[in-house]
């Protein structure tokens, strides 16, 4: 497979939630436009992060595995994963509310809480320590506990986000697991704790967290503001 084996990866990972999104219980289709619009919208930010921190050193990616097509010094495929996964992860929330409807109880969480702990740690691992990728994704997963409460979307206080969280833990381990093991990806060592899941920085687990669970949120916030309007 050689270059191609990213892309191969990438439309893997696409190809089942984009045909099941026509299934006639779940109904993903019918919610394209706004996982798009959050996809599209985070999706921007975190390719922007993407881009510093292949500047930085953080990582990078090895031209035996990837194609020679690059967009700001980032494969095609690289740029694709900030489209299926999310899109993937997306239909993996539409599947478990329809399927444990009624069975979300809600639990007691503090989200402020963990968004101030992760905020505080991701500075002292980012300035005080010189880990740059491990404090960026303390800090951006911290955003989104913080705009889980400001927004009132509650996320965290659904028994299914945290299902939502397992399905994707699994599937880091098993997609990002073969990036990793390949290499298709390498990582600068000095940015990061040096800490590893099978050969998986865990750095990438808070990557793929806030990565997911922002583009969830503007994805729940979009549609409750929609049924608002509607209802007005």
């Amino acid at each position: 497979m050689g270059r191609y084996e990213y892309l191969i990866l990438d439309l893997l990972i696409m190809i089942g939630p984009l045909c099941s999104s026509f299934d006639r219980k779940v109904r993903f289709v019918q919610k394209w436009k706004f996982g798009f619009t959050a996809i599209f919208l985070i999706g921007m930010l975190y390719i922007g992060w993407d881009i510093w921190a292949v500047s930085r050193g953080h990582w990078r990616f090895n031209p035996d595995y990837v194609m020679e097509t690059r967009i700001f010094e980032l494969p095609i495929e690289e740029i694709l994963f900030f489209l299926v996964v999310p899109f993937a992860a997306l239909f993996m929330w539409e599947v478990l509310r329809f399927y444990r409807k009624g069975k979300d109880d809600d639990i007691n969480f503090n989200p402020l809480r963990y968004a101030g702990l992760l905020g505080g740690v991701g500075l002292i691992l980012w300035i005080g320590k010189g880990y740059e990728y491990t404090g960026l994704t303390f800090l951006a997963s911290g955003l989104f506990f913080l705009l889980d409460q400001v927004t009132k979307t509650y996320l965290t206080r659904q028994v299914n986000f945290w299902y939502l969280q397992g399905l994707i833990i699994l599937t880091t381990l098993i997609f990002n697991g073969f990036l990793t093991a390949r290499p298709i990806v390498l990582y600068g060592e000095s940015f990061q704790l040096g800490l590893r899941v099978f050969t998986i920085p865990v750095e990438d687990f808070g990557f793929g967290f806030s990565l997911n669970t922002l583009i969830l949120w503007l994805y729940t916030w979009m549609q409750s503001g929609h049924k608002s309007i509607q209802q007005g």
